[in-house]
């Protein structure tokens, strides 16, 4: 038996995978859902992958840090609320219609929500792979509550290449604590979204105010006074957010809440301590159409959540 030369084998090899190759071609032609027009293509993967909101957060197990994303079926969609929350009567402290639409996708442990956004279709084929890996990112809203967790989903998307960060379109951040520190903590995480997700066009800021956060500074440093204190932290977080004003944004919804705070009110021993602190919804909605309009300054003013 007469053995066959590397080049041989090597030329041998090169026709087994270009036959492959051509097969596989000949066999995704003739397969209905990748022989459709690309624009019809792309919609069934958008409603497979995509249009939907995704709660992004970290779970420390033992000593292992994991990943958890949530998919949202709020009450109510983003924009309904933000229109809810501009017609309120501003002489009340907060609404009662509008706060606890994400409340299923955050509580422990009613958590009702299914997981994870499956991408398991993008394992059949590498031309549907090929065709649709950005669809998650570029189709999706990613949540975030922690700034933390917004700044080490950014480190894991700059892993993967700069193409999955660039296909992001839209996010939603929940700033819940407010602290006394000299820095905003979501200063840095959002400085980081400006300079690697380039091409945000969707944002969505949903505020929560915590009274437990403004006590301790009251109690630890009376001096300053509950409104010099929140208003000072609040300014800090209004300068965070406006980081983002470079981005090709042109949908934004804001809305600041304290609906905890709200259901607490008739049983706490601090109801007037928290007057003194607590915003009204005059103020709270001043804060959020002043960081609209400059997140928009410029922009196409027909955007969501603009008055």
């Amino acid at each position: 038996m007469k053995l066959r030369s590397g080049f041989q084998m090597q030329c041998g090899e090169v026709a087994a995978a270009s036959n492959l190759t051509a097969a596989i071609a000949i066999h995704n032609a003739s397969t209905p859902l990748l022989s459709l027009p690309p624009e019809l293509k792309n919609k069934i993967y958008e409603l497979v992958f995509g249009g939907r909101v995704v709660h992004i957060s970290q779970d420390q197990h033992h000593d292992i840090l994991r990943w958890d994303n949530r998919i949202c079926y709020p009450k109510m969609t983003e924009e309904k609320a933000q229109e809810i929350f501009n017609n309120q009567k501003p002489n009340r402290w907060c609404g009662r219609d509008w706060p606890k639409r994400h409340e299923t996708c955050h509580c422990r442990p009613f958590k009702i929500a299914p997981r994870s956004v499956r991408t398991t279709l993008l394992r059949t084929c590498r031309q549907l792979y090929n065709e649709a890996k950005y669809i998650p990112y570029s189709t999706n809203t990613f949540g975030f509550r922690s700034p933390e967790v917004l700044h080490n989903f950014i480190s894991l998307t700059l892993l993967h290449g700069t193409d999955h960060a660039l296909a992001i379109r839209s996010i939603m951040i929940e700033p819940q604590r407010v602290r006394h520190q000299r820095d905003c903590e979501w200063e840095e995480p959002l400085a980081l979204t400006r300079r690697h997700f380039t091409n945000i066009e969707k944002l969505h800021v949903n505020f929560e105010q915590d009274r437990a956060k403004f006590e301790d500074i009251i109690l630890e440093k009376p001096w300053l006074g509950g409104n010099i204190a929140a208003h000072s932290q609040y300014k800090k977080m209004k300068a965070a957010v406006l980081q983002l004003d470079k981005l090709p944004i042109k949908h934004v919804t804001v809305i600041v809440d304290d609906w905890r705070a709200y259901e607490r009110l008739e049983m706490d021993a601090h109801f007037m301590l928290e007057k003194g602190w607590r915003w009204t919804l005059a103020e709270k909605q001043e804060w959020a159409r002043d960081v609209k309009e400059k997140l928009l300054q410029g922009k196409n003013k027909s955007s969501i959540g603009v008055d």
